[in-house]
């Protein structure tokens, strides 16, 4: 039996719950899947079934306490009564030889189904979408050199050390995760995030109604959808579109997060007539959004090189658009960007650097070609059904031995 244990499931919609479902509903095809998560807490939806079947996976929701999740302090203890809630509720559940199956978000969650497993004599897979703590310390939020940065690096090392197996979304976060637990065992695996191939496809943009509602037909089009928080380098975003305010450019923002309130404030500050910010939409609007533009933009700040992965960048792939990552050349999606030919790498920081990319993506004449280019990259590499085939061949080997 496989227990997939995370605070977000269907139908939730965000990266995590979203990731965790398609993975679930995929073993569930070879495997017994069972999960156990919390109630939706994103998706607007007010309540779930305490328990369903849903795609041959058994599905079962604990309680949380609403508190609110935009502050720190709630949101931590949040976090930390619904990873008791999922724990407890594994430990009546999950048997000796069995798997569990944890992402590594929220790491309350991380450190007692560690617990609940070695009490159980279950094998632990993590799946790290975050490295903890050091993705604090590149948000800010801790300092490196603080007692609490030290004990929390402790705690997680020996908690890395104790998986049986650890799934990482990215060849630099492997590097770090390596080095972080300094041994050879657990294995340690690579398997991406992929693109929703089946339900983004290219689309031609001069039919765009997000491109005809802001009157955009003549200007070519950067697009930054997703994620607006500490790590994204929203900053430097903004100062490439000021340095472009006299260009042909136009910049859409499309998304929520930490830095958007700050983000409308500078374009208001600033003058910025040539970037627009548009409220979050949901997944099934990706086809339309992401068509919404010429090239499509990921960004992580400086020190977050195999910390964290930008994953929407396989779907800015799947809408056929070529991609600026102003990334760490050597992280994942800059090894991509690079070794698949399907756009341009800027160093973090560089806004001086990014504008003029931009400005060398808008004219450059095969555009069209390196677009679908990425489209063809999309479908043979990063496809769903490629995924979750090796999530299939590492989940055969825990099946043995049950």
């Amino acid at each position: 039996m496989i227990h997939v244990v995370s605070e977000l499931y269907y139908p939730e919609e965000t990266s995590t719950g979203y990731i965790l479902t398609k993975i679930a509903e995929g073993l569930a095809e070879t495997f017994p899947v069972h999960v156990i998560t919390g109630p939706p807490d994103y998706s607007g939806l007010k309540a779930a079934p305490k328990s369903e079947v849903r795609n041959k996976v058994r599905i079962e929701r604990v309680r949380a306490i609403n508190l609110n999740k935009n502050k720190i302090a709630s949101r931590l203890l949040r976090s930390i009564l619904l990873s008791v809630q999922l724990a407890v509720k594994t430990l009546k559940e999950v048997r000796k030889g069995d798997t569990v199956f944890v992402v590594t978000n929220p790491a309350p969650l991380l450190v007692i189904m560690c617990l609940v497993c070695r009490l159980t004599r279950s094998s632990l897979i993590v799946l790290t979408h975050d490295v903890f703590p050091e993705n604090l310390q590149a948000a800010q939020l801790i300092q490196g050199n603080s007692l609490s940065f030290r004990i929390l690096s402790r705690v997680f090392s020996a908690i890395y050390k104790a998986s049986d197996h650890i799934v990482v979304i990215g060849r630099d976060m492997k590097e770090i995760m390596r080095a972080k637990i300094n041994a050879s065992l657990p294995e340690i695996t690579v398997i991406t995030n992929w693109a929703d191939t089946d339900d983004i496809s290219p689309e031609a943009r001069a039919s765009n109604q997000i491109i005809k509602s802001l009157n955009l037909q003549g200007k070519f089009v950067v697009q930054f959808a997703g994620n607006m928080g500490r790590v994204q380098g929203i900053d430097h975003i903004v100062a490439a579109a000021e340095i472009l305010k006299n260009e042909k450019v136009h910049f859409i923002f499309i998304g929520d997060g930490a830095k958007r309130k700050w983000l409308v404030e500078q374009v208001e500050v600033r003058k910025l007539k040539n970037v627009k910010v548009l409220d979050a939409k949901p997944r099934a609007e990706q086809q339309l959004f992401l068509n919404a533009c010429d090239v499509g933009m990921v960004s992580l700040t400086a020190g977050m090189v195999g910390l964290g992965v930008p994953s929407k960048a396989y779907n800015i792939l799947a809408a056929g658009k070529p991609v600026i990552a102003v990334v760490d050349p050597n992280s994942e999606v800059g090894l991509l960007v690079k070794e698949e030919n399907v756009g341009w790498v800027v160093a973090p920081g560089d806004s001086e650097g990014l504008a003029a990319v931009i400005l060398e993506a808008s004219n450059f004449t095969r555009l069209d070609e390196m677009g679908r280019r990425a489209r063809e990259v999309a479908e043979h590499t990063y496809s769903l059904d490629a995924i979750l085939s090796k999530y299939q061949e590492l989940f055969d080997h825990y099946a043995s031995k049950q």
